[in-house]
């Protein structure tokens, strides 16, 4: 987190790991009254690796002040995608009782479905939910732009799916990687001992409608390349003279 002005404040994610969910709700409870009190946020996501969508819950609980429509996933019931579902928390999250909690519930949904068959999650009877912003009174910034690229994969682009839909927000920078439709990797040791591979268990309800493998997520601003670091940082001066109403010319790129 960065000041840039006083108008202005830059947040740099650069993974959305579950070991990160910790740190990033600590930075906006220490940081709230002064982000109250900033207008303009500049969120860059370039680069970063995705892992959950609960660790960019407070980003999204700052941000938006309407309700957002959120489309689920639906996993697939196989013999190995159990076994690997009950496995994942210890990889993953070892120690976290709630992810325990969820991967047997969803193992149990699929033991009762038909092997080859796709199942809801557990709790969930719809495709489509909707959310209410959290609290609704809580002072929000009133320019908010998302600076995304072709590094910016899988959760970071649900990310900028659900982003996106917030009246105060703008997607800047380049396509995203495209790696979302088919999700939530499992674990599955290669007979080597020396490899891991992961699959895909899951496909998004947004299909066929609203595919991002084959394109990414679009950005509503078109920024070409940056060439070096030092064209990055030139992105965000652009940005931030966007958002605060002053000339500047795109920054020149590849």
């Amino acid at each position: 987190m960065r000041w840039l002005s006083k108008t202005t404040v830059l947040l740099n994610f650069p993974t959305f790991h579950p070991s990160a969910e910790a740190q990033v709700r600590e930075l906006f409870k220490n940081n709230r009254n002064r982000l109250a009190q900033t207008p303009h946020w500049i969120i860059d996501v370039r680069r970063n690796d995705g892992g959950s969508d609960s660790t960019y819950h407070p980003i999204v609980q700052a941000v938006v002040g309407n309700s957002l429509l959120h489309h689920m996933v639906e996993f697939l019931a196989t013999p190995a995608n159990m076994e690997s579902t009950l496995r994942v928390c210890e990889m993953e999250a070892p120690g976290d009782a709630d992810c325990v909690k969820w991967a047997q519930s969803m193992v149990e949904l699929m033991r009762a479905a038909p092997p080859g068959s796709y199942v809801l999650p557990p709790g969930l009877k719809s495709a489509v939910i909707r959310v209410e912003p959290e609290p609704p009174a809580r002072k929000r910034p009133q320019r908010v732009a998302v600076l995304i690229d072709k590094d910016c994969g899988s959760s970071c682009e649900q990310f900028a799916l659900t982003m996106r839909q917030s009246w105060n927000v703008k997607l800047m920078g380049r396509r995203t990687y495209g790696a979302l439709d088919y999700s939530n990797l499992r674990p599955h040791p290669l007979p080597s001992g020396q490899r891991v591979l992961q699959y895909a268990t899951s496909r998004s309800l947004r299909l066929p409608h609203l595919p991002v493998d084959a394109v990414g997520v679009l950005p509503d601003v078109l920024l070409t390349p940056p060439v070096d670091e030092a064209g990055r940082e030139r992105e965000v001066a652009f940005v931030r003279a966007l958002l605060e109403g002053r000339p500047m010319d795109p920054p020149p790129g590849r």
